[in-house]
């Protein structure tokens, strides 16, 4: 195991030098002008990076089948918030929002906005279910002190996710922002409604303009039946009061197991890389700075092959009747053709 740990080592030392010289194009933009050569270099820097497994492990998008679902996923997410602003709640959807902020690039005049937001962890305890309402409490030792809420505040005004921005945005521009996460016991998401709630008392902002100004959705495995419809937080700061996060709309969305699972797994985050937004739990709100977070080498070429797999035509942008803007797929097809034929004719 040590010799290939350090095999694996070696590999993504070359592999970091060569990125260095030739940075994977984050963008579709970025995308359509590079060079065939480059392309195709790209693609074999990312086989060497992914196509062995890692103890055992192989990443989730190494699989084209499972790219393909994720930009199925994607459009969904495009299609059903339009016009909004989308919010990765921490690592577990990142490339699930990513994928869909790279397809929006293919959209004429989208007003769509796309936010990945660092949070970690899971401090409400977990009271029980009540008539498919799964019940959480907030106990005063392990709720965030009034010195990380403070700091926390201003990381989501940096971001323009805190509630006094989410509800002006929304009555200033009808503009919704939507927080997704992954959830089996909903603890994390939970978690996180209770923050921004406790935020909002803060800042003086009604829970019913809150509310008005957010939504909530949640990717669940598919083989996995919730036996709950919604969230209620009671908060013991406010004692009576409870916040409530509504499950039961079109707002859940079961996903392939194994790719939502392994995007999500903190384990399979380590072990590859892959990491697009911070480990950011509340011991560190005081302490570290998000906006210092760069994706590393591996994350970047998992963008550049979600890219390049739009690019290779197995996946139609946007292939829903529910479109309002025609995607320029006749163009991807072009630029792919241009390049082929440019490098028939070095060869």
């Amino acid at each position: 195991m040590k010799m290939y740990n350090a095999q694996y080592s070696f590999i993504l030392f070359f592999i970091s030098n060569i990125l260095i010289a030739s940075e994977p194009p984050l963008s579709i933009q970025d995308y359509v002008a590079s060079s065939q050569e480059t392309i195709t270099h790209l693609n074999d820097l990312f086989k060497a990076a992914f196509n062995k497994p890692i103890e055992g492990e192989n990443h989730a998008l190494s699989d084209s089948g499972n790219r393909e679902t994720l930009l199925a996923v994607a459009h969904e997410i495009n299609n059903r918030y339009r016009g909004n602003v989308v919010v990765s709640v921490g690592q577990s959807p990142a490339y699930i929002i990513k994928s869909a902020q790279l397809l929006n690039e293919l959209m004429e005049d989208s007003k769509t906005e796309y936010r990945y937001l660092a949070f970690s962890g899971k401090f409400l305890d977990e009271i029980g279910i009540n008539e498919q309402r799964k019940e959480f409490g907030a106990s005063a030792k392990n709720i965030p002190t009034e010195s990380q809420l403070t700091s926390y505040t201003q990381y989501l005004k940096s971001i323009q996710l805190d509630p006094k921005t989410i509800t002006e945005r929304h009555s200033k521009k009808s503009q919704k922002t939507i927080f997704t996460d992954f959830i089996i016991s909903a603890r994390g998401f939970a978690s996180f409604i209770y923050i921004l709630n406790t935020i909002a008392q803060r800042q003086g902002i009604e829970e019913k303009s809150l509310q008005s100004g957010v939504d909530y959705h949640a990717f669940q495995k598919k083989d996995v039946t919730l036996n709950f419809k919604s969230l209620r937080i009671k908060d013991s700061t406010y004692p009576f009061h409870a916040y409530l996060c509504d499950l039961s709309k079109d707002n859940i969305q079961a996903i392939d197991k194994e790719l939502i699972f392994n995007l999500a797994l903190e384990k399979m985050n380590i072990l590859f890389k892959d990491r697009l937004v911070p480990s950011f739990p509340k011991k560190s709100w005081t302490e570290d700075n998000p906006h210092q977070f760069n994706p590393s080498d591996n994350a970047k070429l998992l963008i550049f092959k979600i890219i390049d797999h739009i690019f290779s035509g197995a996946q139609d942008p946007e292939p829903s009747k529910k479109r309002q803007k025609v995607p320029v797929l006749s163009e991807i097809k072009s630029i792919k053709t241009f390049r082929q034929n440019e490098g028939e004719r070095e060869a």
